[in-house]
């Protein structure tokens, strides 16, 4: 960890850690920040990236340490297929590895048909990964067409 970075959370039982760099700041701070520890508590170590304020730079919320991946996480809190869609549209600018928090009463099928419609026309993305019912899914590309995600999505 350099200087820049402060640990906000660290879980000794999983070994996952947040880390979040001191100009990484902005509305969705506190946002990212709750979503880092839902995933630190699995074991993940994340580094939550400075936010860069230029037009046409990808600007990815967070880094995965061990997995060596970029991610951009997004928060769900309309219960809509479109706004799925309207999440992973703006999500996958930023990352190929795309993060939604759910955090609204979408029921199962909206959540399949925004994931899949979005993903079908996103080419760049090469995963999904949800959190949702205090669970947490991921899902490569090829697994949200194969039928695995109608599987474990219910």
């Amino acid at each position: 960890m350099t200087d820049d970075f402060i640990r906000v959370f660290e879980d000794e039982s999983s070994g996952g850690y947040v880390d979040v760099h001191e100009q990484h700041n902005g509305p969705e701070r506190s946002l990212n920040v709750e979503t880092a520890i839902v995933l630190a508590q699995f074991g993940y170590q994340l580094l939550l990236l400075p936010v860069i304020d230029e037009p046409g730079v990808k600007n990815p919320d967070a880094f995965l340490v061990n997995e060596k991946k970029l991610i951009e996480f997004k928060h769900n809190t309309t219960p809509t297929p479109s706004a799925i869609d309207n999440e992973i549209r703006d999500a996958h600018r930023q990352a190929e590895t795309v993060l939604i928090h759910i955090q609204s009463t979408i029921k199962a099928g909206n959540l399949l048909n925004g994931v899949k419609g979005r993903v079908r026309r996103s080419q760049n993305i090469k995963a999904i990964w949800l959190i949702w019912q205090s669970r947490l899914f991921i899902f490569s590309r090829e697994q949200v067409f194969d039928g695995t995600i109608d599987h474990k999505i219910q």
